[in-house]
């Protein structure tokens, strides 16, 4: 409730803009890259998590190391933020929400790259089950022509998802490495995820 004074045979005039956020909020996941030249050093997995007043809490993942953030969504469903990094150059997020869309967009900068950032909110939980994709599925992971960035041949990897649309993945790679990583099923039935041997 608001409650003000006013003089008498004033006029007042108000304002109200609809809170875009109650319809946008939860848990967003997804990758960063360089669209034309993935690399492990400027390239990434991210969490977000969205309150209904437009703050947010964050995680990203850059070269085995993993950076925590914070902000805050403008009525343009835009944000900035700036990754302080001591000794290394200052990582520059920014982000994008769509209204009536499960989809986020942005980049990640630095001085020495810049990566396009893309993800999906979670749209499945125990009362809005992922129905139509729950099951166990088995992957085959192409590898690479450049053993520097991954190994020959091909990988193999179980995947599990849950009603709740909770996603677990085993993945053995071509040359022995094994990764897991258990993440959200994003809107659409959609799945990002990133692994390399340091981030296990």
């Amino acid at each position: 409730a608001l409650s003000f004074f006013v003089w008498s045979n004033s006029t007042v005039t108000a304002n109200f803009a609809t809170n875009p956020f109650i319809a946008l909020k939860g848990i967003y996941t997804g990758l960063y890259y360089q669209t034309n030249d993935p690399a492990w050093d400027s390239s990434g997995f991210f969490t977000l998590t969205l309150a209904v007043n437009g703050t947010y809490s964050g995680k990203l993942q850059l070269a085995g190391s993993s950076y925590a953030f914070t902000g805050v969504f403008d009525l343009s469903l835009a944000s900035t933020k700036r990754i302080l990094r001591p000794g290394k150059s200052d990582l520059l997020i920014s982000l994008q929400l769509a209204d009536g869309s499960d989809q986020i967009s942005g980049s990640v900068s630095n001085t020495d790259f810049f990566s396009e950032l893309g993800g999906y909110r979670a749209p499945f939980s125990t009362t809005q089950p992922a129905s139509n994709f729950v099951g166990k599925y088995n992957l085959l992971l192409s590898g690479g022509t450049n053993p520097a960035a991954s190994p020959f041949g091909l990988g193999f990897a179980k995947m599990g998802v849950a009603a709740g649309g909770a996603i677990t993945i085993a993945a053995t790679l071509a040359d022995g490495t094994v990764a897991s990583q258990n993440v959200p099923l994003g809107g659409g039935g959609r799945e990002d995820t990133r692994q390399r041997p340091a981030d296990v």
